[in-house]
């Protein structure tokens, strides 16, 4: 049987390591290296696994992988362009037009994922195209007070340059929830979700944020 792992002893740890806590939720985080001007249109492309090297835009596949329900993705698709549209200001094409595009690409030959995503980005007529990839997905089993088994996400976000053909931007989350006990650095993230051990639709709206700010949206 799984030894079930539970908040409540950590909480004691949480009071003796708030000031520290304090200062490393506090961090901004790096600056985006490239910030898109206001004018230009951006197309978001629908979430996807990559299951081979050619589906990768870089990086590589994680070993020992199980695939992603697909029933994941709309749900990521809508979370994400919510978070879009509320948070930035910006205008989008949203991931139900590129969704039209992947599929007139795919019958087409491309050499590999690159080529393939700025012809989707030519098909939805816009300046950008934002490629969101899902590597892994672990649920979480168990409930907020206790697990069996944390939640795990592997996300890459890639911003492409359609007309120049250019990779200018990527935003990587890579978040495995721990015991605060295993990692007391953890506790700015550990006060930011309640306390509680949360769901892997949550870590991957925690990814979501980091990537529109990375991305310099």
């Amino acid at each position: 049987m799984k030894k079930r792992i539970a908040p409540q002893s950590l909480l004691i740890l949480a009071s003796m390591t708030l000031a520290l806590s304090l200062a490393i939720g506090g961090c901004s985080g790096p600056k985006p290296a490239f910030v898109p001007a206001a004018s230009v249109v951006i197309g978001i492309g629908g979430f996807y696994q990559p299951t081979s090297t050619k589906e990768l835009l870089a990086g590589y596949l994680p070993e020992q992988v199980e695939r992603v329900d697909g029933k994941i993705f709309p749900q990521l698709d809508n979370d994400f362009e919510e978070m879009l549209r509320s948070g930035t200001s910006r205008d989008y094409v949203g991931s139900e037009r590129s969704y039209q595009c992947i599929r007139q690409e795919q019958g087409k030959e491309h050499n590999s994922a690159f080529p393939f995503w700025v012809a989707v980005g030519k098909c939805m007529n816009v300046d950008l195209v934002i490629v969101p990839q899902v590597q892994a997905w672990q649920e979480r089993l168990g409930g907020e007070m206790g697990v069996e088994q944390p939640a795990a996400v592997i996300m890459d976000f890639f911003l492409l340059d359609v007309k120049n053909q250019s990779l200018i931007a990527r935003s990587r989350y890579d978040e495995t929830q721990k015991a605060l006990a295993s990692n007391l650095l953890d506790m700015g993230k550990f006060i930011e979700r309640g306390g509680k051990w949360v769901s892997a639709g949550e870590l991957a709206r925690e990814g979501m944020a980091k990537a529109v700010k990375e991305l310099g949206l």
